[in-house]
């Protein structure tokens, strides 16, 4: 029998709850496409599935043309939720990486 962690759990519950703030956001400023890619990262997480939603984290570009850092947004929330999202992802590789646990991500 497959044993849980606690603290995995904990932490793919809170990086899940900043992906959908951040998927909120991002359907807000009109960023279809984003807020999909950002649908898939918080599907995994959902579903438990660590490492393939921080490696579909990584791969949306954050920097550079056609990046996320184009985005020019109407809502002065975009950056902190951004920020949490990426950061509470961030925790989970570290985690699963390095057995760093880090304090869970504030969210709101």
């Amino acid at each position: 029998m497959k044993s849980v962690d606690p603290i995995l759990v904990a932490k793919l519950r809170n990086a899940y709850e900043a992906t959908q703030v951040f998927v909120r956001t991002l359907e807000a400023e009109g960023q279809s496409r984003w807020a999909e890619n950002f649908r898939k990262v918080a599907s995994l997480l959902e579903s438990g599935e660590a490492k393939a939603a921080v490696q579909l984290h990584q791969s949306n570009r954050s920097t550079g043309m056609g990046s996320l850092s184009d985005i020019y947004p109407e809502n002065g929330h975009f950056e902190k939720h951004w920020g949490q999202c990426s950061a509470a992802i961030g925790n989970i590789r570290l985690y699963l990486e390095y057995g760093i646990d880090r304090p869970l991500v504030e969210v709101h």
